[in-house]
């Protein structure tokens, strides 16, 4: 009997007290990440924490997937060869000061999607994603089509991620054929 692999949405964690990052909305800016490809020029993305401590994993309001250089480094180590991450610089300033941060974007969308089994709106957006196991092989953390800014990881992702006792983040199992 084959074992089937385990994946996980890597979520912001949603606590009352949570900190969250607030930058400026730019249009010009937020198109660069909604389709697939490589920004070309991407002007370094400043965002601020008023209350709390930053969370390795933060909550904002522009939607970005917004990383500590310790989660960066997690997720570049456990990244599988078929995985295709790329880090945009960011810069969040609180009241101790400002902070390297890194938007993580992905270039590419792979087809990893059961899509008899994932449930759909009109087609195109992801309520419920069914992973076919045999095509994830490759992959360790990505994104799915029409999956918003979710973020999806391996197992074995998961546990480098608690072991480093990262904050701000929340794991919920995706379903696996």
């Amino acid at each position: 009997m084959a074992v089937t692999a385990s994946f996980y949405f890597l979520d912001v964690r949603d606590v009352a007290d949570a900190p969250v990052a607030y930058g400026t909305d730019d249009p010009a800016r937020d198109r660069l990440l909604d389709e697939p490809g490589r920004p070309d020029h991407w002007p370094r993305l400043d965002l601020t924490v008023d209350e709390g401590v930053p969370t390795d994993y933060l909550a904002n309001n522009l939607g970005v997937r917004l990383c500590s250089p310790r989660l960066r480094a997690i997720l570049d180590q456990a990244a599988g060869p078929a995985d295709e991450l790329q880090w945009l610089d960011a810069r969040v300033i609180d009241e101790h000061g400002s902070r390297p941060y890194h938007v993580l974007h992905f270039p590419t969308v792979p087809d990893v999607l059961d899509r008899e089994r994932t449930i759909w709106v009109d087609d195109e957006l992801v309520v419920m994603p069914v992973i076919a196991s045999g095509k994830v092989a490759d992959h360790r953390i990505f994104t799915i089509p029409g999956g918003g800014g979710r973020i999806i990881v391996a197992n074995d992702v998961r546990l480098a991620i608690r072991a480093a006792r990262c904050t701000g983040i929340t794991f919920s199992r995706v379903a696996v054929t």
